[in-house]
Formats: structure tokens, sequence, C-alpha cells
């Protein structure tokens, strides 16, 4: 199977189907954008708001880090950080309304361009 990638976005496939692995990614790859760019239209207060309401949510599982006891990570600095980031991801694609994998796959098999516009498209 011959792939052309994009910058991490779409792939274009040449000569084949994709794959239900490969449509798994690009339904991750659409929804990465989608909510992405909902987050860059937001306001300070509108993030605010949203980073609030999402420390209701339960804590992200942590994971076991390598290297030194006393070194921290650029992020790690700030306390909870990446937890208030994911937190907030959460509540704007709960917002959002993101179709289920099998509903976007249905709509993208019907007309893949569609969504080639949306994940190109550049704000």
């Amino acid at each position: 199977m011959d792939l052309v990638p994009l910058m991490g976005m779409r792939r274009t496939l040449i000569n084949s189907e994709l794959s239900e692995e490969e449509l798994r990614l690009l339904y991750l790859d659409w929804c990465s954008a989608q909510v992405a760019r909902r987050f860059l239209e937001l306001s300070h207060d509108e993030v605010w708001l949203r980073s609030n309401l999402a420390a209701a949510l339960p804590a992200a599982p942590t994971e076991a880090r390598g290297g030194e006891s006393g070194s921290q990570a650029p992020l790690d600095r700030i306390p909870g950080y990446l937890d208030v980031v994911r937190k907030t991801t959460l509540v704007l694609a709960r917002e959002m309304n993101l179709p289920q994998f099998a509903d976007w796959k249905k709509e993208y098999l019907e007309d893949p361009d569609a969504f080639d516009v949306e994940l190109m498209r550049r704000k």
C-alpha cells in the first residue's frame, strides 16, 4: 500500500482503500483538529470557565517517569497543567458533540473530500 503523509494530517492513499486502522487514525486526527480549532476560538475567559468545569472531572492516571528524581520536565513545573489541558479538551469535545467513529466513518466514506477540506483548513 502506497501512502503519502501530509504533515501529520490525513494520508492520501494511492491505488488502494483505507484500512479500518487508517480510518480510526484519520478519525482521531479529524477530532483533534476540530477540538484544537475550537480551543483557539475561545477567549481567555471562556478557557478559564471550561478549565473550572473540567476541574470536576477525575484525574488522569499518572505515568511513571524515568530519569533523575530531582529533574522536572518543563510542563511538570506547572502542577496539574497537563491534567487541566486534558480535562478542558474533554469538556470541549463534549460541548462539540463530535460523532461516534461509526457515524463519522459512514459520512467520510460517502464524501471524503468534505473532511479533507476541514482537515486542511487553517485558521
